[in-house]
């Protein structure tokens, strides 16, 4: 299929960056998904199709983007919850209708979306007792807006040479995953020291890696290195 597609430049500020796998997915279905009304042939039976729409089996999606089925069900069904797209399935496919969406929508937009639903409810208010309390819950409202904000955009750079940059709640997700977060974190740093190169998320890019290199998560490992630790110096102060 010739031609291209539009994709926002802060695409890597949305949910869809958090995982590698809906990304591709997401990806792939709208390079591929029609862009006029069209008749198509689908195992051995023709279909009709809508612009932006476009029928895939799990399988071969699966083997697109170099994934295991279960992960492609649960990664369609995570973009259907966001609204980037709508799934009709049988035993045989699925049509897929992706949704005229940008991706640069975040939370913070979303919330200052609310609050601005919220104020204008509250102007149509007439009591002084009710202004009042528009007043008030106005001030409120600015104070967690403004957090919600700071708490997006702030990263703390980390790593052995500070180049590494990662919110306080990326880092405890890290930290919360795997036993080598700080060794991770050490790893993109000297590689981006050494090389010179830059990453769009520091952090997709250390869990991206992670999974790679095969390192396994606390939740798959047979044992807490921590309470093995733990325990072990408990055993030599009793000696």
């Amino acid at each position: 299929m010739n031609g291209f597609v539009k994709l926002d430049p802060n695409i890597w500020k949305s949910e869809l960056f958090n995982d590698f796998i809906v990304l591709k997915l997401w990806l792939y279905l709208i390079c591929n998904a029609s862009y006029v009304e069209r008749d198509v042939l689908f195992n051995g039976s023709l279909h009709h199709l809508e612009k932006g729409q476009l029928m895939v089996g799990r399988k071969s999606l699966a083997e697109i983007v170099s994934a295991k089925e279960g992960k492609v069900y649960n990664s369609l069904k995570l973009l259907e919850k966001m609204g980037y797209i709508t799934i009709k399935s049988n035993n045989k496919f699925s049509l897929i209708t992706v949704i005229n969406k940008n991706v640069s929508e975040d939370k913070v937009k979303s919330y200052d979306n609310k609050i601005t639903t919220k104020r204008q409810q509250n102007n149509n208010r007439t009591t002084t007792e009710k202004q009042q309390n528009d007043t008030n819950i106005d001030s409120i409202d600015s104070i967690d807006r403004t957090d919600s904000i700071e708490r997006v955009n702030k990263r703390t750079p980390r790593g052995r040479f500070g180049n590494v940059y990662l919110s306080d709640e990326e880092y405890e997700a890290l930290k919360g995953e795997y036993y080598e977060c700080d060794e991770l974190i050490d790893n993109l740093s000297l590689k981006m020291q050494s090389t010179g190169k830059s990453y769009a998320s520091h952090y997709a890019t250390i869990l991206k890696w992670a999974k790679e290199d095969g390192v396994k998560p606390r939740n798959e490992r047979s044992f807490d290195p921590d309470e093995f630790f733990e325990l072990a110096v408990k055993a030599s102060m009793c000696k």
